[in-house]
């Protein structure tokens, strides 16, 4: 498939502030194609068209010095593409796909919009690896949910239904429009607190995905 029709496949389904990097080889040179919202923004072929090495390197996150020394590499497609993939951090079966060698791949069906809203919430998903932070650390915790996790829910669940009862059967004073705000803060807290109470759900052994060839992007 050409770059025009790859860059065609990918312009639709990239938001605005989407970042795509297309590779592509010939019979005898290899190309990037960089697209930033569905748009083409540089360019580059190894020892024929130079592009913009600032612009790689604030797309994939790499050192400005690091990505000019890769477009300075030379050599023919299977050389360069391994400085690529070891530049970019890109798989190793790029250089394989790009020379239209069979490569092992991994069926994984899509989950949709519902069904990855599903997921998110219940915690069923893997981050990438080697993440660090505060929202990963809470993934986690929603994944696993150990008993001080949930033993701290059933006293928030407890302290909600409290504010719940208090709300509806004593005078706070509270003027209309905020009693009702505070109320539904107090209901929404409850229901969250009782959801993340219970166990965690076990997650069913995966079956062998099937190993299909993979043509290659460009």
């Amino acid at each position: 498939m050409s770059a025009v029709a790859r860059r065609a496949d990918l312009a639709p389904v990239l938001g605005r502030g989407s970042t795509a990097l297309v590779l592509r080889r010939t019979h005898a040179d290899l190309e990037y194609v960089l697209l930033r919202g569905g748009r083409e923004v540089d360019r580059h072929r190894w020892g024929v068209a130079p592009g913009d090495p600032k612009l790689l390197a604030g797309a994939t996150g790499r050192r400005e010095h690091d990505v000019a020394y890769l477009h300075d590499v030379t050599g023919d497609p299977e050389e360069i593409s391994a400085h690529v993939v070891q530049a970019l951090g890109l798989p190793p079966e790029v250089p394989a796909l790009l020379a239209a060698a069979p490569v092992a791949g991994e069926h994984v069906p899509g989950l949709g919009a519902l069904g990855g809203f599903r997921a998110s919430v219940r915690g069923e998903f893997d981050p990438p690896p080697g993440t660090r932070g505060i929202v990963p650390w809470w993934e986690n915790l929603m994944r696993v949910r150990p008993a001080w996790f949930r033993a701290l829910h059933a006293v928030a669940a407890a302290l909600c239904g409290i504010a719940v009862w208090l709300l509806f059967t004593t005078d706070l004073g509270l003027h209309d429009r905020l009693l009702h705000t505070v109320t539904g803060l107090a209901i929404i807290g409850l229901a969250y607190s009782v959801w993340n109470v219970r166990p965690p759900r076990g997650k069913e052994p995966a079956a062998q995905p099937p190993h299909a060839e993979v043509s290659p992007s460009g």
